[in-house]
């Protein structure tokens, strides 16, 4: 009988604790066929899983969630093609052991949502987690605020600075080039490509489409399919755009960066579509009830506390809170 077996039905879907999820994915990593490991280490790591049930289901899920995600590097040793700053083989294994561990700690309801996320997200050079905000400079001296779940990666070359946005949402700042001529700077995502022009802007890709909003200067913007869909996008605009077309452009809304002081700001929204940006920065799942949906909330929430933000709707609209456990949560009718 499987170690993981021994515990009880509510013990395996539980999120794991951070240690063992850690000692986890570093074993997983040291037995990793491309580090080419030992009998001795083979039979360490044995033991390891052996002397406690939940050290066995760490083991388990980190299998089944690398054999999902690729995460564990398969040649550790091996600079990645085309990447003009590839990490060491060191930094992969540190980057490998952190992103399994942070899944590890996740319980399986959660993981759910992550198993539909591109597997190039997992892999970028930068990335956060659910509820989390990262502040990164990168080498030209460009700034680069991320919001919860983002994640891209940063090319610079003798031609070019670009950074592909995988998912997520960037405040960027661009730096002046110290190259001459000097290079462009551009964004990518799926939907197409924005050129920064000396300028201060986010960009957001979610669902099948992208966002784009001006606070300084401007920005050229690019639909993927069609080269002649193209538009400058001036100071205190923004505007939505796919694959195919560009929306029309419209006058920025004020509280649209208020994510990068951990506000969310809500102006007579739809208690539905509120619900979807709070669940972006909650791990689990967060449902609206139909019968609840087009109810409106107005007003400004700290994101550091998402759990104060709900009983907060208690006491303005009439509905409730219904934790059926901590990563599943339903508003329903009061």
């Amino acid at each position: 009988m499987p170690a993981s077996a021994r515990l009880n039905p509510a013990a395996q879907e539980a999120p794991l604790d951070p240690r063992i999820a850690r000692e986890a994915a570093q074993w997983l990593m040291r037995v990793h066929p491309a580090a080419e490991p030992d009998e001795n280490e083979l039979h360490a790591c044995q033991q390891w899983r052996a002397s406690h049930a939940e050290h066995e289901l760490a083991w388990q899920r980190a299998q089944q969630l690398n054999a999902k995600f690729g995460i564990m590097p398969p040649m550790l040793g091996k600079a990645a093609l085309g990447r003009p700053f590839a990490r060491s083989p060191e930094q992969q294994r540190r980057a490998a052991v952190k992103k399994l561990a942070l899944l590890l700690t996740l319980a399986p309801a959660s993981l759910l949502a992550y198993r539909q996320l591109p597997v190039n997200a997992w892999r970028a050079d930068y990335r956060t987690a659910t509820g989390e905000r990262r502040n990164v400079q990168l080498a030209d001296g460009s700034h680069v605020r991320m919001n919860t779940g983002s994640a891209f990666d940063a090319v610079y070359d003798d031609t070019q600075r670009l950074l592909i946005l995988h998912e997520g949402e960037l405040l960027i700042e661009t730096a002046r080039d110290s190259r001459s001529p000097a290079r462009p700077f551009r964004v990518q995502t799926a939907d197409g490509r924005i050129r920064a022009i000396g300028t201060r802007f986010t960009v957001k890709r979610v669902a099948a489409w992208s966002d784009v909003a001006v606070f300084e200067g401007a920005v050229e913007v690019q639909a993927r399919d069609d080269a002649m869909q193209t538009r400058i996008l001036a100071a205190n605009h923004q505007l939505r755009f796919s694959a195919t077309g560009l929306d029309e452009t419209e006058a920025l809304i004020s509280h649209n960066a208020d994510w990068t002081h951990g506000i969310l700001h809500a102006d007579n929204q739809r208690l539905a579509d509120f619900c979807a940006e709070l669940s972006r920065h909650r791990r689990g799942w967060l449902r609206c009830d139909p019968a609840v949906a087009d109810l409106r909330i107005s007003g400004s929430f700290q994101l550091d506390d998402t759990d104060r933000i709900l009983r907060a709707l208690v006491g303005t609209l009439p509905v409730r809170i219904t934790f059926h456990t901590r990563y599943w949560v339903a508003i329903q009718p009061a």
